[in-house]
């Protein structure tokens, strides 16, 4: 695979602006669904949205999780399968959700707050499951946030704190694999018909592993 550099989006300043988030809407030009997005979060904590050239179309700020407070970070983002929505994990322990429309110009307006006892750290949104966020925390915890009940359900819990780097899921959502700051990787599986899952140690690298 050749990768060759096209454009840069957001130019250089002169000083440190350094970009904590990234992610791209799961769809495709073209497929008759909401334009493609690829939105971007900066130590300002400015979401900015760039159609899939790269031109900048829409912006906003991310909420405090307590009005007035500018002393948070946003950490991670993830979009919404049908890619109407952005959630956004902060280090205030909050996740929002924004719903962005279909196109773009719509009023971006919040419809889920899960807040939280620790920084969310890490997120992802499986394809299939769109009533269920996966994130997790900085104590390690691993959490579905349910859009529809507005509620938290706790997939894994460590016996000591340890740091979420990092999570994924497959496409259905039964089956999410997150890694933690001392090298582990867990897998937490659900059984056809249960609501709980089956938490299970498949490795330990010597660091910890910050992509899946």
């Amino acid at each position: 695979m050749q990768l060759r550099h096209l454009k840069s989006i957001m130019p250089p300043i002169n000083g440190v602006k350094q970009i904590t988030a990234m992610a791209w809407t799961p769809n495709r030009r073209n497929d008759n669904s909401a334009v493609v997005r690829l939105a971007v979060v900066s130590v300002d904590k400015v979401v900015q949205l760039f159609d899939e050239m790269g031109v900048r179309q829409d912006r906003f700020a991310a909420k405090a999780a307590v009005k007035g407070n500018k002393n948070f970070l946003v950490r991670c983002i993830a979009f919404s399968p049908d890619c109407t929505k952005l959630a956004v994990g902060q280090t205030d322990n909050i996740c929002i959700i924004y719903k962005l429309g279909r196109n773009w110009g719509h009023k971006k307006t919040v419809c889920n707050k899960f807040p939280q006892q620790a920084e969310v750290t890490a997120m992802c949104w499986p394809t299939e499951t769109p009533q269920k966020l996966i994130f997790c925390t900085s104590d390690g915890a691993v959490k579905i946030g349910n859009t529809k009940t507005h509620k938290t359900q706790v997939l894994f819990q460590p016996n000591e704190p340890n740091y979420c780097v990092a999570v994924c899921s497959s496409p259905d959502g039964q089956t999410v694999v997150s890694a933690h700051l001392d090298g582990t990787i867990f897998r937490m599986s659900f059984e056809s018909g249960t609501s709980t899952a089956a938490v299970q140690k498949i490795a330990q690298h010597t660091c910890p592993a910050y992509a899946l």
